[in-house]
């Protein structure tokens, strides 16, 4: 919570809010009532135990000789959504039309943190574009006062696939 309450003094400063300040910003500050939000870690690993010195590639080298060695394979393991989606997933309780009236439903969210200079890469565009066009909420946030904004605007029909944040 601490994060939370110096955004606007450290902006006022003049200092630079990293893209994690606002990402725990926002997770921890919007995670309550109808926001549900949840990390989605994007990426590739290989884990390995090395000693200081060697290269990435060096390492990963040496483990796929060594498995080689042994009769079996080293391999690089995946994981998060997809590439581009949002550092952010989750979903917000909405009512939907007359025709499910008192009916709660839930919309999927999809939040890009970036940091105030941060660039959305085109893979995100791509998520972002998806999401949105499949009646989810896809958002890019550069701060929580942003974010908020964005997620708890009420849902319409009006508004689907049209607040981008960035």
């Amino acid at each position: 919570m601490r994060a939370v309450l110096g955004f606007g003094l450290l902006m006022r400063r003049g200092w630079r809010v990293r893209e994690s300040e606002v990402l725990r910003s926002i997770r921890d500050v919007l995670n309550t009532g109808p926001v549900r939000l949840f990390r989605n870690n994007v990426g590739t690993a290989l884990v390995v135990n090395h000693k200081h010195g060697q290269t990435k590639q060096a390492i990963i080298s040496a483990c796929a000789r060594l498995a080689e060695s042994r009769g079996a394979f080293a391999q690089r393991m995946s994981f998060g959504l997809s590439a581009g989606s949002g550092d952010l997933i989750g979903y917000r309780q909405v009512v939907i039309g007359p025709e499910h009236v008192g009916m709660t439903r839930a919309q999927f969210l999809s939040v890009e943190v970036k940091a105030d200079k941060g660039r959305v890469r085109p893979e995100q565009v791509n998520w972002l574009e998806h999401i949105n066009q499949a009646g989810g909420l896809a958002v890019v946030a550069r701060s929580l006062e942003v974010a908020k904004q964005l997620l708890t605007t009420p849902f319409s029909a009006d508004t689907v696939g049209s607040q981008t944040g960035d």
